[in-house]
């Protein structure tokens, strides 16, 4: 009794050779042709050693898929859940057998450590260890260890033939190869174990009983459909039952023209799996959620944690206990892993401070996950998302291409490829795999989708088509609301940009571009800085907001007021002076520096030019740090912060050119403050460049500052101000 049976063709017996070498290496027994003895019936030896084999190895190749031999013992194995197909010269498979993953070994060099024949030995492994009821015999190797997972881990599902509701031929063709389509596209989910064409097709044309079924192929969820000629239409119906309850969890229809159907059938068959899939977790989710969390193996944990709203802080932290709990409850779960992996990146993406042990952390379970089940795409995808992060941006790359290679009809795998094109800096072909992911899943629906088709529109400076791709997403995280502030602000809506502004600022009081895009890895500066001019705009600062920087604009806009901004109170003197000097002092020896982003600009504007005429009234002081205010103001309005304020905001961000003696200043401070529509501030404005249009100077600062006034100008200290025009 061998524990593994090779079926192949005889003229291969010298590709065959290094395979048998490699199996037996590992301590396993292997039967294949040298074994039979002459004069032994050659059929019944093989039927024997074919039903004692814990699995079945079938080779194939041009050779070996014309061998009815080889076919039928393939499709013994297929049966029985025991089968592990190898591939070479691109073979073409027989079509009983196409729903199977089939190893490719055109590239094996014959190294028994090489990724080629280690996931052969791998899914022997787990066979071997499953029919003798035995752990893997593997040894160290966590590749085994995750092979050997039960069969129970996975959602067994069936795909009964569709039938043909018409007479016609070549309908009937078309509803088998949808049926065929359908088990080979689920059997690249690994979250499936999926029973073979000739199981499924047993059943054809038969009055059956879906439960009976559902026992006799041992499997949780049925899919049946037909297929019906209307008119000039084709009409696919499919549906999913979920066998323990005999509940109908899913059901659509698909309707196509008849000349269009061959053409778009895999777009169908796409739309058909992608749904199923999803409907599967989402009945599988809500059946674990109703268990006590007790009781809860490690897929259902892993259930739960997936369905839980990350962008919540609770929800993430509760899921990252029932990942860590699915680990510890089978600690060779690679999927589980790549959740962990996806959680720490998300952590680490968070995380206001410069640290990169959360990435580091990530980096290490997204590897482990894929060195623990190499098969499932989502584990290369999540390590695809974790190298991007590390700027390494090939790496990324080939990691996703890999998930949507083993899993084409994974829409999280195409939206995933594309969220990390747009980093590598190529965008324009990132909307191409975005565009992929719906046109797999029309209901493909994801915050973080919606967010990355954002990014490359906004990469492209098309920002009308980021907001509209980015309205989609039903979460409002500060991320978000960021990206919509600064489209806003490119479109010229800057009243939205400042409301979407305010609102990231409350969710995160200490954000900043800087931050942001420290954690957004674009390969291309040029991109980083599309973006980044784009928050700025909007009036976001460009580094973490002082402490600072809310008191004082607080305190101005909101303690004091506009009723108490220009009045003349030693008690208010001295409650500013009290508060605030030892602050002005450090702006006024750093202003170059201390103040960075619109709201820090404008708050260090105010402690210079209106704090200073409080501190020290009526003396020289009140007026010296002017020069420091109008350099800020300047550069403030060069970088375009006046836009994203409201209208009270910039005023006093132009006050300090209407302070000004020099008539230059003077004529911006007319052109800025016209602008906001305030007839009073106008006024003032225009009264104070008449003053200097005059006299060239302010004469009421004359005996503060030591200067001597001429008859002119003390005549007009005694006039009101309407008698200066």
């Amino acid at each position: 009794m061998a524990d593994v049976f090779v079926s192949y063709a005889r003229g291969d017996k010298t590709r065959v050779a290094p395979i048998v070498a490699a199996i037996e290496a590992q301590g396993w027994s292997v039967w294949w042709d040298p074994a039979i003895t002459p004069g032994q019936e050659f059929d019944r030896q093989i039927a024997a050693e074919l039903k004692l084999a814990a699995a079945v190895l079938v080779v194939w190749t041009p050779h070996s898929v014309t061998s009815r031999w080889v076919r039928g013992e393939a499709r013994e194995g297929a049966d029985r859940g025991t089968l592990v197909p190898v591939r070479f010269d691109a073979a073409e498979l027989p079509i009983d057998v196409r729903a199977l993953h089939t190893t490719e070994l055109d590239e094996w060099s014959k190294d028994q450590r090489s990724p080629q024949i280690r996931e052969v030995l791998n899914a022997l492994g787990a066979i071997i260890a499953r029919e003798r009821k035995l752990p893997p015999l593997l040894p160290n190797s966590d590749a085994a260890q995750a092979a050997a997972r039960s069969e129970g881990d996975r959602i067994a599902i069936c795909v009964l033939p569709f039938t043909n509701m018409g007479g016609d031929p070549e309908q009937e063709y078309f509803s088998d190869g949808i049926t065929e389509d359908i088990i080979t596209e689920l059997s690249r989910w690994r979250l499936f174990s999926v029973r073979s064409r000739s199981a499924s097709f047993r059943y054809r044309g038969a009055a059956i009983d879906l439960r009976q079924v559902a026992r006799e192929l041992n499997v949780r969820f049925v899919v049946e459909g037909s297929v019906r000629r209307l008119g000039e239409r084709i009409r696919t119906s499919v549906q999913l039952i979920d066998a323990e309850t005999g509940s109908h969890v899913w059901g659509e229809r698909f309707d196509r023209r008849l000349d269009e159907i061959f053409a778009v059938q895999d777009r169908v068959v796409q739309t058909i799996v992608s749904t199923l899939v999803g409907r599967v977790q989402v009945s599988d989710a809500e059946r674990a959620r109703r268990k006590p969390p007790s009781s809860l193996a490690a897929y259902e944990c892993v259930l739960r944690a997936n369905a839980l709203p990350w962008d919540d802080p609770d929800g993430a932290a509760e899921a990252v206990r029932l990942v860590k709990k699915a680990i510890e409850l089978d600690p060779a779960y690679g999927f589980a892993y790549a959740l962990l992996a996806s959680l720490r990146q998300q952590q680490w993406s968070e995380d206001a401070g410069d640290s990169d042990a959360a990435l580091d952390e990530a980096y290490a379970l997204a590897m482990r996950s894929v060195a623990l089940d190499d098969g499932e795409s989502t584990c290369h995808a999540i390590l695809g998302h974790v190298c991007v992060r590390q700027r390494s941006y090939e790496l990324a790359v080939q990691y996703a291409q890999r998930a949507v290679e083993l899993n084409p009809s994974n829409q999280w795998n195409a939206a995933d490829l594309g969220a990390i094109l747009v980093y590598a800096g190529r965008s324009e072909e990132a909307l191409t795999w975005f565009s992929k992911a719906r046109e797999i899943d029309p209901y493909f629906d994801l915050a973080w989708y919606w967010r990355a088709i954002c990014l490359a529109y906004m990469t492209m400076g098309r920002y009308a088509d980021a907001l509209s791709n980015l309205s989609h997403a039903r979460v409002r995280t500060y991320r978000y609301v960021a990206l919509a502030a600064g489209c806003h602000a490119q479109l010229g809506d800057m009243e939205r940009a400042r409301a979407s502004t305010v609102e990231c600022l409350a969710s995160r009081p200490n954000f900043s571009i800087a931050q942001f895009k420290r954690k957004e890895p674009y390969k291309n500066p040029a991109d980083a800085q599309q973006v980044a001019a784009s928050l700025r705009m909007a009036g976001l600062p460009d580094f973490v907001e002082p402490a600072w920087v809310s008191e004082v604009l607080h305190f101005w806009f909101a303690e004091l007021g506009e009723d108490h901004w220009f009045v003349k109170r030693p008690d208010l003197d001295v409650r500013i002076r009290d508060r605030f000097l030892p602050l002005h002092e450090r702006i006024l020896a750093q202003h170059e520096s201390v103040a960075s982003g619109g709201r820090a600009v404008l708050a260090a504007v105010i402690v210079l030019d209106q704090f200073s005429r409080n501190m020290f009234r009526d003396t020289p002081r009140a007026f010296a740090a002017d020069p420091s205010a109008r350099q800020l103001a300047s550069a403030a309005i060069k970088q375009g912060f006046d836009a994203a304020m409201e209208k009270s905001e910039r005023y006093f961000l132009y006050l300090p050119f209407e302070h000004s003696e020099d008539r230059e200043d003077q004529a911006l401070a007319i052109d800025f403050i016209a602008r906001l529509g305030n007839e009073d501030w106008t006024r003032d404005a225009l009264a104070h460049k008449v003053i200097i249009d005059r006299f060239g100077r302010f004469p009421h600062r004359n005996a503060i500052l030591g200067r001597n006034s001429s008859p002119e100008e003390l005549a007009l200290l005694t006039q009101e101000r309407e008698q200066w025009f």
